[in-house]
């Protein structure tokens, strides 16, 4: 368990390193505002896939998700 909340932590770390290079603009410089912003989404997409695989945080939704939907 201590393993899972430690892992959930570096992803949301590694999101808003994301979000902070997705933020960053350049006055003037259209290119280096355009390069910071694709690498933050780069960042922020390599931060959800941990959470997804690492984490294994999305495996216990879809498993909640689909109990519910027997029931149904």
């Amino acid at each position: 368990m201590l393993l899972k909340i430690i892992n959930s932590l570096i992803g949301m770390i590694i999101i808003f390193l994301g979000l902070i290079f997705m933020s960053i603009t350049v006055n003037d410089e259209s290119f280096k505002t355009f390069t910071y912003r694709s690498f933050g989404i780069l960042i922020v997409l390599a931060g959800g896939f941990y959470l997804k695989t690492i984490a294994k945080l999305g495996h216990k939704f879809e498993t909640h998700c689909s109990t519910v939907h027997s029931f149904i």
